[in-house]
């Protein structure tokens, strides 16, 4: 690959499947699961050697030379209860060191959620459309709303892309709280009622940065 593409003129790569899955081992005894997932690795380092590396998803054999993460899981299989709260420890683990998104905002059932949560977990903005009006996935309908979103997310986080998240919990319910190293505090809001905190009122389904 690198032999064939080194006379064009591009500055990076995007890893979609190998970033995301790691195939069981079906080799018939000529290449097993670890040996493929060693090769894969090595592969992308020398990929990423003075390039820019994207990766989807992001196993964590990958994460180590990427430069950027679409599609970060920012869910999980269990249901939230009394008992289980989640939280975003691969965001704690990897802001101000690689960037990431989340799955892009118009492919969810709740895009106002999704907004939100991208916020919460310190995530770029991700939109994925094409340019046909007879497409669910036609950019028309959300040219508004997601620039509006791109303002907000360079208003509160562009100044913390370096920072580390040092805190994240639950301040009550529906109410998330987000810190980083630098003091600056994010609250989020999913209820869809106003809340104040420490007398600051948070709207409705909104967020707001202190410091």
């Amino acid at each position: 690959l690198l032999t064939n593409s080194k006379n064009i003129s591009f500055t990076g790569f995007c890893i979609n499947d190998a970033g995301r899955l790691l195939y069981s081992d079906f080799g018939d005894g000529y290449i097993n699961r670890q040996e493929a997932k060693r090769r894969i690795a090595s592969h992308v380092q020398a990929l990423a050697t003075q390039r820019g590396l994207m990766v989807d998803t992001g196993n964590f054999y990958l994460v180590k030379n990427a430069d950027i993460i679409s599609n970060l899981p920012s869910s999980t299989f269990y249901s939230e209860s009394d008992a289980y709260e989640s939280v975003p420890a691969a965001p704690i683990i990897l802001h101000g060191i690689v960037d990431y998104s989340g799955r892009a905002v118009n492919l969810t059932g709740d895009r106002q959620k999704a907004m939100l949560k991208s916020i919460e977990y310190g995530m770029l903005p991700a939109y994925e459309w094409v340019f046909d009006s007879e497409s669910t996935l036609y950019y028309n309908p959300y040219i508004t709303e997601a620039v509006d979103f791109y303002n907000k997310s360079m208003e509160l986080l562009s100044d913390l892309r370096t920072s580390a998240i040092t805190n994240s919990y639950t301040v009550q319910k529906g109410v998330r709280c987000t810190q980083y190293d630098t003091g600056a505090v994010i609250y989020v809001n999913y209820n869809t009622e106003p809340v104040t905190i420490n007398e600051i009122t948070i709207p409705a389904q909104d967020c707001i940065r202190v410091s």
